[in-house]
């Protein structure tokens, strides 16, 4: 950062906007990894400013765009994690959709710019962005067909870093799809298996390179779809979990860090929720009541169905058949009861 600050002192007097630019999207890149997004976009956004003055045409330009696409879907994602209580839901959502249109707007004319050069790894990174978002926005065909068209592309180009991220797509494509059930259980079976494949393969591709990153993620990718109902293996998701553990570094405090807290936490609730499963199947109840058993299943089950239906209190009250105050107590209930576990780790 000190040699960007020297660098841009020097060019400044000089009015050199395309190097200029250069320092501004530097800069964004390093800050963003710390977790600090909206410094990030800050930089980004100045970047771009700069580039539009005398190189709007310029792929320097289009990579600005990007970042600050790939920063607001960062964005995004930590507001609907945040979005716990119904009364702040509506706020977020609007945010949330703003900021996603806004990336996705940014991605377009990253890659009309790319496609005029004939970027051809700019126009995967477009796709694999693109793919994302849609996925996060609930359009599953969508990014399926993004994560097909970035793959394609890679594979043309033999481009390993836009095939792993290509596939390590596909994988988070066919895992919500199985998560999901769209099709029936037998679908959901082979998705489920695709999740895998697509995972591993992202990882072969990545221990190619030597993009430590990129390999975390595409463990972190494989640890999920370990978790899946329809294929679990928690031995390999702890192994994938470890291995993307030491593949961050303590500098790495952006997505990765959280997605891997994600995978760990998912981790541990699975294996709480198997115990208390197991022990209720074999008829270990402990003093509790046939009230308390059915409290604390509802404490499992609702959580699950509220996330599978689009965190909407009103869905599952219909598709259970109880009163949307009994489901924000649940919610409420095992929330805090998370946080107390997560106190005790």
């Amino acid at each position: 950062m000190q040699l960007l600050d020297d660098a841009e002192k020097e060019l400044r007097p000089i009015g050199h906007a395309l190097s200029l630019g250069n320092i501004e999207s530097a800069r964004g890149r390093f800050i963003r990894r710390s977790g600090r997004y909206q410094d990030a976009l800050m930089h980004f956004e100045r970047a771009i400013e700069l580039y539009k003055n005398d190189f709007s045409d310029h792929p320097n330009l289009a990579r600005a765009m990007v970042n600050a696409a790939y920063v607001r879907r960062l964005m995004a994602l930590d507001l609907r994690a945040t979005a716990n209580r119904d009364r702040a839901r509506g706020q977020v959502n609007s945010k949330y959709l703003k900021l996603t249109r806004e990336a996705l707007e940014l991605l377009k004319q990253a890659g009309e710019i790319y496609a005029n050069h004939h970027h051809q790894s700019g126009t995967g990174s477009v796709l694999v962005n693109t793919g994302f978002l849609h996925l996060e926005c609930g359009d599953i065909e969508k990014a399926s067909i993004e994560a097909d068209r970035a793959f394609r592309l890679g594979e043309e180009k033999k481009d390993l870093i836009l095939m792993t991220r290509a596939r390590t797509l596909q994988s988070a494509v066919n895992r919500v799809t199985s998560e999901e059930q769209i099709g029936g259980d037998e679908e959901a079976f082979v998705h489920a298996r695709l999740a895998v494949e697509r995972a591993g393969e992202a990882i072969d591709l990545a221990k190619r390179t030597q993009n430590r990153r990129l390999l975390a993620e595409a463990y972190i990718a494989r640890g999920l779809a370990a978790l899946d109902d329809q294929n679990r293996d928690m031995q390999m998701a702890r192994q994938c979990a470890s291995e993307a553990g030491t593949l961050l570094v303590e500098g790495d405090r952006d997505h990765l860090l959280k997605e891997l807290d994600e995978l760990k936490e998912r981790i541990l609730r699975s294996v709480g929720v198997e115990d208390t499963l197991r022990r209720w199947s074999e008829g270990q109840i402990g003093s509790k009541t046939f009230q308390q058993v059915q409290e604390e299943f509802a404490e499992i089950v609702i959580p699950r169905v509220w996330e599978n239906l689009g965190r909407n209190t009103s869905r599952v009250s219909a598709q259970l058949s109880i009163s949307p105050k009994k489901v924000r107590r649940l919610l409420s209930k095992a929330q805090t009861r998370a946080l107390k576990e997560d106190r005790v780790r």
